[in-house]
């Protein structure tokens, strides 16, 4: 496989400084890097991610690491880099030819489609998550403190994350890692948010995409972007940022694509645009 084609996509909350970053980037190496990165109490740690993600990465793969430890250092790297209370979400891909690899902490999620339905990669770092609740629960054990509130760890909602120093040593950074081998029935991967993932399934993005048969990965991103969008409006609900990245396993070129820059993107502009074309987009998932 030759570059894989990406586009990105991102539009903030209404009236509120956006958490979410986003890097892509072609490493030394000719390996594809794509992350996506949801702040929490401030944007600091999602910044320094979505900055110094790949330098690690391309710094690691120059020591002829193997790549899952690669991630992995990456991942403790950031952390201890990051300063103050902020944290962050991080789920990366690692492309090259047909060897994938994704790395997360927390609740961006990483979808592919694989025979035209769509194949959670990432689970959710929340306590709902069996392993992971048991995990806290055997924290409390030994350390003879409560830390779950509902569905809260120590006052979060992930039990891991990059950052958040402020809380107990159960929210870890340490990553979980997938390693995949794609072929000619993977057609493309989703990398979001929650703020997209809270009102959109991996389902109903790859029917929107599906339907649309669109071969722009821009348009792709962007119009995902925009559906979730009408979606927060549709529900009366509290928008999030919703951030998302297309990546084509098929189609390939020497170029990335980036929508617009995210500064530039509000819900108070998404929510000016044709409201039938909103209404197309959820009678294709209807």
């Amino acid at each position: 496989m030759g570059i894989t084609s990406i586009a990105c996509s991102h539009a903030q909350k209404l009236k509120s400084r956006g958490e979410d970053r986003y890097s892509t980037q072609i490493l030394e190496n000719g390996v594809f890097y794509a992350g996506i990165y949801d702040g929490h109490n401030g944007s600091e740690a999602a910044t320094l991610c979505a900055q110094m993600m790949p330098e690690i990465i391309n710094a690691e793969y120059r020591s002829q690491k193997p790549t899952i430890n690669i991630l992995r250092n990456a991942f403790l790297k950031c952390d201890r880099n990051v300063t103050g209370n902020s944290g962050t979400t991080a789920s990366v891909v690692l492309l090259c030819k047909n060897y994938l690899v994704v790395a997360h902490v927390g609740d961006s999620r990483v979808v592919i489609c694989h025979k035209g339905n769509a194949v959670n990669i990432t689970e959710d770092h929340h306590i709902e998550w069996e392993p992971e609740r048991d995990r806290i629960k055997e924290a409390e054990r030994l350390l003879g403190i409560s830390l779950i509130c509902g569905q809260r760890v120590d006052g979060l909602m992930l039990t891991r994350s990059i950052g958040d120093h402020n809380l107990s040593n159960v929210i870890l950074a340490y990553p979980v890692v997938h390693e995949l081998f794609i072929n000619d029935d993977d057609d493309f991967i989703i990398m979001a948010s929650d703020g997209f993932w809270d009102v959109c399934s991996g389902s109903e993005a790859t029917q929107l995409i599906k339907a649309r048969n669109l071969s722009d990965e821009r348009e792709i991103a962007e119009m995902l972007v925009f559906y979730a969008s009408g979606e927060y409006k549709k529900r009366g609900i509290k928008a999030d940022d919703i951030s998302c990245v297309i990546i084509n396993l098929h189609k390939k070129t020497d170029m990335i694509h980036f929508s617009e820059d995210s500064s530039g993107w509000s819900f108070e502009s998404m929510m000016k645009s044709d409201s039938a074309t909103i209404r197309q987009l959820h009678d294709i998932i209807l």
